[in-house]
């Protein structure tokens, strides 16, 4: 601990630049100055700061022995007791501006063909702001439809036009999620 003056100390900061413990605004008013006020020390604060810091490590303790109701492991059930969940597939693809035209009539084949299959429940596609990023969400009842799905003509004609048109492999992630996230909405 650094002590420039009596009175005041400083503390080193999270950046290692020391800031003045006291506030900004020096000024009195006039009601203020007769008033005397009592000294804070380094020490004070410090071990004001060291029970903030312990009931700070307490509370995250506590919340992280906790089990939230936002869960995404959480096994909803239908009426005869079985699990409801869909796979949730998502595909991010950056295309070279040269093929775009080439990608955009796939991908328009792609999400009608992929829409009409007996098991995908929601597909979607979205393009990202610089114009040749594109995000695909596929929503399928089992991950076995979805593997099924790969086999299909539609799938195999699209991925033979990405390998031509992306300027880089595409980032492929999947995830099982509950139904009801998808299906609260609808009524």
């Amino acid at each position: 601990q650094n002590h420039s003056k009596p009175g005041h100390s400083v503390v080193e900061t999270w950046s290692g630049s020391p800031t003045p413990l006291y506030a900004h605004n020096h000024k009195l008013t006039a009601v203020e100055q007769g008033r005397s006020f009592p000294l804070v020390t380094s020490d004070s604060k410090e071990e004001g700061l060291e029970a903030q810091i312990s009931r700070l490590a307490g509370l995250i303790g506590r919340l992280e022995s906790k089990t939230l109701w936002f869960d995404l492991q959480q096994h909803l059930s239908d009426e005869e007791g079985t699990n409801m969940r869909l796979q949730l597939v998502r595909q991010e693809m950056a295309v070279c501006p040269e093929q775009l035209a080439e990608f955009l009539d796939s991908l328009r084949q792609y999400l009608r063909g992929t829409a009409g299959a007996r098991n995908c429940f929601h597909i979607a596609a979205v393009r990202l702001a610089d114009g040749v990023t594109f995000v695909v969400y596929e929503f399928w009842e089992t991950e076995e439809e979805w593997k099924m799905h790969l086999q299909s003509p539609v799938c195999k004609a699209f991925r033979h036009v990405k390998v031509d048109t992306l300027s880089q492999p595409e980032a492929l992630s999947r995830i099982s999620v509950p139904a009801a996230w998808c299906t609260l909405g609808r009524a």
